[in-house]
């Protein structure tokens, strides 16, 4: 069922086996027989799961649908044959077809894919590293035309193979609807042609548009340009519309642009910068994801919402200025971005979700506004996070969003009130950095929390500091040792006195250190100025 093309594929193709895109025909399989067992799928349906290498099955009472995933080097090319029956049940769902070889930046094996003639159903956006896709003939609902998928009449162009390595292609003029994600990957495609009778599409400059170039569609992903400034005609950039482009490093977006597709700038590989127009009110899932070299971003003061991923892996991403309008980030919004060091949260946050700063190690610090009630899962699981404050208006705080925070130091929780999840009831774990003994080299080492927990007496940041053994530094004792220049009296002076310290202008004193940290920094004042205003 399955052949790797390895070492022999320049004499296979110097030798004729391929044709002309690529590969040669593959023979069909109309039934398979392998060893199932008892599954409940991800919807919670019963059904027997069996697999046949890179191919998993799983089989209903009237149906079987199945899985492709592939893992190899991308020199490699490997024949998948989706038989029509598997155990006796006709195969009619393909839920995903995948390539990998283990790393996030290079792909996997090119897929030469056959499709049974009993196939109905494709999930069309989890389809990759395809090198050809024929079909059987007698399938009732799809088709190939030269390795491209199509529905059967071919008035929707489904999926253009990824590993295809035409610098061209022709849509046909019956082509009426594109899938979302059919020129994802199109790497190698310098230029898009449409077909002179075809009513629904257009090209400029070897873009694809809609027909009155009010939706820029896909820009090839192999068109050598650097720059490209988007006509002010266009209203939507589409899905994927600059996905896996691997030369543009700056894009124009005009202000008639309103809505920008998710991942429309997923692994845009060499981008570096980008200004939102002030038209756009969203950042769509994924859409800057992967994007290695982006760092200038300039978003409006028209922003709302920053959804899921938006900026994931943007790898040299040092700051980010987040408009006070934005009431909404994203789980793992910035997550993997590790030169993250500086970004200021708008002040009407109401939550940072899951994993929304994961992985920012250059992240030290990190002001909370006031807005803020909630606190997820593993927010910041990873970061360089020294010292963090919860201001009272966060009601919820998940433990693990300072999960192995390399060098957290501690947490002051202002409300009383706080409920500190810890779905897992496990003892917080930070990572410290060390000296190898043997080697000299810096490495980091993962162990028990072992700085101070701030709060207030009777709190449940006492509760919790108490029932994992950590240092309690309670806020609300006799004020007259936060009184910094030993007046008598807490007040603004104290603040005053403390940025002086802070800043080099006067010597630090211990009653400074409010958290107990060994330092006077941006933690200490926001707790001596929490104190000030409650005294």
């Amino acid at each position: 069922m399955k052949r790797i093309i390895s070492g022999l594929l320049s004499l296979c193709i110097a030798a004729g086996v391929f044709s002309v895109y690529g590969y040669a025909d593959i023979e069909t399989v109309s039934a398979l027989e392998i060893e199932a067992r008892s599954w409940i799928d991800d919807d919670g349906n019963k059904c027997l799961t069996a697999s046949d290498g890179e191919m998993i099955f799983y089989i209903y009472s009237d149906h079987a649908e199945v899985r492709v995933s592939v893992y190899g080097e991308e020199t490699n090319v490997v024949d998948i044959v989706i038989p029509e029956e598997c155990n006796g049940v006709k195969v009619t769902v393909l839920q995903n077809v995948y390539s990998t070889n283990g790393s996030l930046f290079s792909d996997g094996s090119p897929i030469i894919l056959s499709l049974p003639k009993t196939l109905t159903t494709i999930n069309e956006s989890e389809l990759s590293n395809i090198a050809k896709i024929t079909v059987d003939k007698d399938n009732p609902v799809f088709c190939d035309d030269n390795g491209v998928l199509y529905n059967k009449d071919k008035t929707k162009l489904i999926y253009y193979p990824s590993e295809m390595q035409d610098k061209q292609y022709i849509i046909p003029d019956s082509v009426q609807e594109i899938a979302p994600a059919a020129f994802m990957k199109s790497k190698y495609t310098e230029e898009f042609i449409v077909d002179s009778d075809n009513d629904y599409f257009s090209v400029k400059d070897g873009v694809l548009y809609d027909k009155n170039q009010t939706k820029l569609i896909h820009y090839p992903g192999g068109k050598k340009d650097t720059e490209y400034t988007v006509s002010d005609t266009v209203s939507e950039i589409c899905d994927y519309g600059f996905s896996y482009n691997s030369c543009l490093t700056t894009v124009k977006l005009p202000e008639s642009v309103k809505h920008i597709g998710k991942l429309a700038f997923y692994r845009a590989s060499v981008l570096e910068s980008i200004a939102i127009p002030e038209s756009i009110t969203e950042l769509s899932p994924g859409v800057f994801g992967f994007c290695f070299y982006l760092t200038d971003v300039s978003l409006p003061d028209s922003l709302l919402r920053i959804d899921d991923n938006a900026f994931w892996l943007c790898v040299r991403l040092e700051s980010i200025n987040i408009p006070d309008s934005v009431e909404y980030i994203g789980r793992a919004a910035f997550a993997a971005c590790p030169k993250l060091s500086s970004v200021k949260l708008p002040d009407g946050l109401k939550k940072i979700d899951y994993m929304t700063f994961a992985d920012c190690k250059a992240m030290e610090s990190l002001d909370i506004p006031s807005s803020v009630e909630k606190i997820g899962e593993g927010a910041f699981e990873l970061s360089g996070l020294k010292n963090i404050v919860l201001p009272e208006s966060v009601s919820e705080f998940d433990i693990s969003a300072l999960s192995e925070c390399v060098g957290f130091e501690s947490i002051t929780i202002l409300n009383p009130d706080c409920i500190i999840e810890n779905k897992n009831d496990q003892c917080l774990e930070i990572r410290k950095e060390a000296e190898d003994s043997v080697s000299g080299e810096i490495r980091t080492k993962t162990c028990k929390f072992d700085g101070t927990v701030s709060g207030y007496t009777g709190s449940t940041a006492q509760e919790f500091a108490e029932k994992w053994e950590f240092k309690f530094v309670p806020l609300d004792s006799d004020n007259t040792e936060y009184d910094i220049n030993e007046d008598g009296v807490v007040n603004s002076a104290d603040l005053i006195d403390m940025i002086k310290m802070m800043i080099g202008q006067s010597e630090v004193s211990a009653s400074a250190d409010i958290n107990n940290d060994g330092k006077v920094n941006v933690s200490d004042f926001l707790m001596l100025k929490k104190i000030f205003l409650r005294s």
